[in-house]
């Protein structure tokens, strides 16, 4: 029987797990996206139901549990595209659990009347997307403490 090979793109980044532990590593993505053309997304990746997620590390693979991934940074050469900032920017402040403060951008593309930041952030999302100069932050909101506009 031969052996079926599935091709996937890689994309690096950079995790930060709940116990204040990083990890650096590759994941694997489709080369199609199941919500919207063109190839997957790490946060398409992020909003799969499954508990582990696979990194593969210089030092092999570790699979992560989604739920103790605090966030998620990855280069905006590789994951921005023009779709993921339409919309208003809004420039906030962000304080985790860890006691981070986090100074980024959000785009509220919602219909008329709920364009508020509390909007956004009350949307059922496993994890929101935020921008920060070079790279786009995906962080889980039961690790958000505060966020102030």
């Amino acid at each position: 029987m031969d052996d079926v090979r599935i091709d996937k793109n890689t994309r690096h980044l950079e995790l930060l797990l709940a116990d204040g532990s990083h990890i650096e590593g590759e994941v694997f993505l489709s080369l199609y996206g199941a919500r919207h053309s063109g190839p997957q997304k790490v946060i398409d990746l992020l909003q799969e139901t499954s508990l582990f997620l696979p990194i593969k590390t210089s030092t092999g693979t570790i699979l992560v549990n989604r739920q103790q991934i605090m966030i998620v940074r990855v280069s905006a050469d590789t994951e921005l595209d023009e779709l993921m900032t339409l919309g208003h920017r809004r420039h906030l402040r962000i304080r985790t659990l860890d006691r981070q403060e986090i100074e980024a951008d959000i785009y509220v593309d919602m219909p008329t009347g709920f364009g508020r930041v509390m909007d956004y952030l009350n949307q059922p999302m496993k994890y929101y997307t935020f921008f920060v100069p070079d790279y786009v932050l995906y962080i889980h909101p039961q690790f958000i403490l505060s966020v102030q506009d």
